[in-house]
């Protein structure tokens, strides 16, 4: 498969298909669209083997934004998710053991809004499922800046915006680099005594000594 990035060339993306029978016979086929973060090996347990189970094929795929997608060929998340979703269609519908007409779409969490985006551009999909409905993306991803950083981005003032980011990312506990984690997690060394706990005896409560 293949989706046009923001770039000049397309790219191939990766995407997994799961047949429910034999080859060359035509069946009902289930596209599992993931959210931001959701992953290919949940999508398992999210819904596609549940459609195996009742003799869908199914498929599902790293897109633009999405883990392989993002973290190996740096594609960024793109809003006109029907760039994305057409090239799958295009895909299923050209092997023989999928029925083109009876193709479902199912988003989930952010996949709720890039899906019904997709169905108004991308026709051929018989059924489609939003879980959930989302209207604005924004809003979850707002909640969680300051005043004066939603300021920048209404300001237009994108490059102090990104450099405040980048810089808060790198001080940032959760955010920095593995081992500054690994420093910062370390209870401070403690002075004086210390209690450690031995094993309890059986019938008897935990006891504790102190060494200076």
């Amino acid at each position: 498969m293949t989706t046009p990035p923001t770039g000049d060339s397309e790219r191939s993306r990766p995407g997994y298909f799961f047949r429910s029978g034999p080859a060359g016979v035509p069946r009902r086929t289930l596209i599992f669209n993931n959210g931001s973060d959701g992953s290919v090996v949940g999508a398992w347990t999210g819904g596609m083997a549940d459609a195996l189970e009742r003799g869908w094929n199914a498929m599902t795929f790293d897109g633009p934004g999405q883990n392989a997608a993002l973290v190996r060929q740096g594609l960024a998340f793109r809003p006109d998710w029907e760039k994305v979703i057409t090239p799958v269609v295009d895909f299923l519908s050209a092997r023989a053991d999928v029925d083109a007409a009876r193709l479902a779409l199912l988003g989930v969490s952010q996949g709720g809004y890039w899906v019904p985006r997709a169905l108004a551009f991308e026709h051929r999909i018989a059924a489609a499922v939003a879980d959930p409905g989302v209207v604005d993306v924004s809003t979850t991803i707002l909640g969680h800046l300051p005043h004066v950083m939603i300021k920048l981005l209404e300001s237009g003032e994108r490059e102090k915006f990104d450099r405040d980011i980048d810089w808060t990312l790198r001080i940032s506990p959760s955010t920095s680099s593995p081992g500054r984690r690994r420093r910062s997690s370390r209870s401070p060394r403690r002075r004086g005594p210390t209690r450690t706990a031995s094993p309890p005896r059986p019938g008897c409560a935990a006891s504790a000594s102190s060494t200076g």
